[in-house]
């Protein structure tokens, strides 16, 4: 409650001349009240006073004042030649009129003004929600909420009010932000929906906060909303993996294992999964791909290891780190043995090898594999045994590598042919695996020239509509050059890798923000129409030019990124953009239908109106000259 006080020195009341019967001093005759309270019958107490000097008694009463408010005072009756101090009591309601009351109060047979003058206050807003802690969120879902708009003192209205909703983080809000003018202690009630995305989720508490415009000076106070993307609580079973044991025989070199990765808080999804090798060897284990998983969900990954041609033997470990962008990591340990197998069992395994058609070398490779396995089972030394089995694996990896045309890798399987041969000691062993050596070398020389002139006529298509093909071939160029000794070309078409990685990133960079830019485009045709549920209409016909052109642009920017991810090699997001496009110009279509449908209803229309008016000016102009022959005859009668 704000008073305002008319504040005059108590000096005055010390130098009043005491030759009067009676006088009276009030310094508060003037009352300012500003209502902090609802509209209401409640009353409020507000208490002044005046002075009195008297010289022969009197007594005090209310002489006049409005029925709406009480008065009243102590003392009532003022002593003989003393100067008394009357407190006044003004008992008043909040529900009165904004103006100024007068209060009057006989003291003998003088009086005493007050003047109350009665301020409203200005329209009080309440922005509230009708539950304000939404409390955790799952990714994906949508939910309705209620907030509510009131003026809560209920003596003046505002107008013209708008909302807006800030510091929403990643949920997306659809809500109407016109919300119009505001009666005294009226209420509105505006449903907000909120959609949160499926990924790029950051776990934290977020609030999302109303603002309210209104050009009526009001006093707003604001309730924000809170909600929770909680952690994603990720599992993963087993923790340690044992492929138990594998050797170089067929059916005996490979093991598979099961991975069980799981989100189990059931609603943050687990984002960006990453699975890489932290120690260990390359080039045994395998698995597929996983990026994400969704609230709630389990996904298995298969690992399959096979047992390489370069492998020795013993026991092996990796470890691999499953990373996540806001889950965590894990480690997971695995292992394999790596057994010796019998001589018997590799002499049937090799037998069983058919020769490739397109390189017969490869029948007296095997014959003589199998004359080396026959004589080393009359060996006794350990060390010959092995190396000899080196070879054997060496050539049953060649074999299949050369046949699947994996030129690096059937190189890699002829060094190890080339060490077993090499380090045998018995004379008669290591003169038939050298024999083996240098077949294996003969196949694998005719191998890589036609494989070079395959690599060589798909690059050259490949560098001009695939990217990424390119750059892998050119790497392919590069390794096989590398093992043959040729440093200066494998530098040539490391090079070349390199450029094409380059173009590849360029293109995907700027599909991106082509892409992009085509979403904001279509975001601003589509602020110009009216969307009722999927559809978009256009019903001013001056933002015509704006939506269309706009949509083209948008078209237009998405055709662009398509051929950009077609020459950078991503089919699949190129034929995503394709699915973009088609449902664009398909909403394009649907928008420019209506409109057309619309436009014609407005000229028939006008059409109608310009009829009626015409019809209206004949009928007028008809009437106004049978006017005139009536005029004429009663002229002339």
């Amino acid at each position: 409650m704000k008073i305002k006080v008319l504040i005059l020195t108590m000096v005055i009341l010390l130098i009043l001349p005491k030759l009067h019967a009676l006088t009276i001093y009030n310094p508060n005759s003037e009352i300012e009240i500003t209502y902090q309270h609802e509209k209401s019958s409640e009353t409020f107490l507000l208490s002044t006073y005046f002075f009195v000097y008297n010289g022969s008694g009197a007594s005090v009463s209310v002489k006049d004042k409005p029925s709406e408010i009480d008065v009243g005072f102590t003392p009532s009756e003022i002593e003989k030649d003393e100067e008394t101090k009357v407190k006044v009591n003004f008992t008043i309601p909040y529900n009165l009129d904004e103006k100024t009351y007068t209060v009057t109060i006989q003291v003998g047979s003088d009086i005493t003004t007050f003047y109350i003058t009665i301020n409203w206050p200005p329209p009080t807003i309440n922005v509230t929600w009708e539950n304000a802690n939404w409390g955790n969120i799952r990714a994906g879902s949508k939910i309705a909420k209620k907030l509510y708009i009131s003026e809560v003192y209920g003596f003046k209205g505002a107008s013209n009010l708008s909302l807006k909703l800030l510091e929403y983080g990643p949920i997306e809000l659809e809500y109407s932000s016109d919300i119009g003018d505001l009666a005294p202690k009226e209420t509105k009630t505006i449903t907000i929906t909120a959609t949160l995305p499926k990924e790029n989720l950051r776990p934290d508490n977020y609030s999302i906060t109303p603002k309210i415009t209104t050009p009526t000076p009001s006093t707003i106070n604001y309730q924000k909303a809170y909600y929770t993307i909680p952690y994603p609580i990720f599992e993963v079973s087993p923790l340690s993996i044992d492929f138990g044991n594998v050797t170089f025989e067929f059916g005996k070199d490979v093991a598979n294992a099961k991975l069980t990765l799981s989100e189990k808080g059931n609603f943050t999804p687990v984002e960006r999964i990453k699975i890489k090798r932290t120690s260990g060897e390359d080039g045994w284990i395998t698995f597929a791909k996983v990026d994400y998983l969704a609230p709630g969900e389990t996904k298995t990954i298969d690992f399959t290891l096979v047992l390489p041609s370069f492998a020795t033997l013993g026991k092996k470990t990796w470890s691999f780190e499953i990373s996540t962008r806001y889950a965590g990591k894990k480690e997971i340990a695995m292992q394999v043995i790596v057994y010796f197998p019998g001589i018997e069992e590799a002499l049937s395994y090799i037998e069983k090898i058919k020769p490739l058609e397109k390189y017969p070398e490869t029948s007296e490779l095997i014959e003589k594999t199998s004359l080396l396995l026959q004589e080393a089972k009359g060996k006794t030394n350990v060390r010959d045994i092995a190396m000899v089995m080196s070879v054997y694996s060496g050539v049953r990896s060649f074999i299949t590598h050369i046949e699947n045309e994996k030129i690096v890798m059937a190189k890699k399987s002829e060094n190890k042919i080339k060490i077993g041969s090499e380090n045998i000691a018995d004379k008669s062993l290591k003169e038939k695996a050298l024999q083996i050596y240098n077949i294996s070398s003969r196949i694998w020389k005719n191998a890589s020239e036609e494989e070079l002139l395959k690599l060589f006529k798909k690059v050259e298509d490949y560098k001009k509509s695939n990217y990424k093909l390119a750059a892998l071939t050119y790497k392919e160029l590069s390794e096989i050059y590398e093992i043959e000794g040729n440093k200066e070309k494998a530098e040539e078409y490391e090079k070349l890798k390199v450029e094409m990685e380059e173009k590849y990133k360029n293109n995907i960079e700027n599909a991106t923000l082509l892409s992009l830019n085509a979403e904001q485009l279509s975001k601003n045709a589509f602020s110009k129409t009216i969307s009722i549920g999927d559809y978009h209409l256009l019903l001013n016909p001056f933002a015509y030019d704006y939506v269309f052109n706009n949509l083209n642009l948008a078209l237009g920017e998405l055709s662009a990124a398509k051929d950009l991810y077609l020459k950078a090699g991503e089919i699949n997001d190129a034929e995503k953009i394709s699915l973009k496009i088609e449902e664009l110009r398909s909403e394009k279509e649907k928008m420019k239908n209506f409109f057309l449908a619309y436009g014609a209803l407005l000229v028939v229309i006008f059409i109608f109106i310009v009829i009626r008016t015409c019809l209206g000016v004949i009928r007028y102009r008809k009437d106004e000259k049978y006017i005139k022959i009536g005029e004429f005859f009663l002229e002339y009668t």
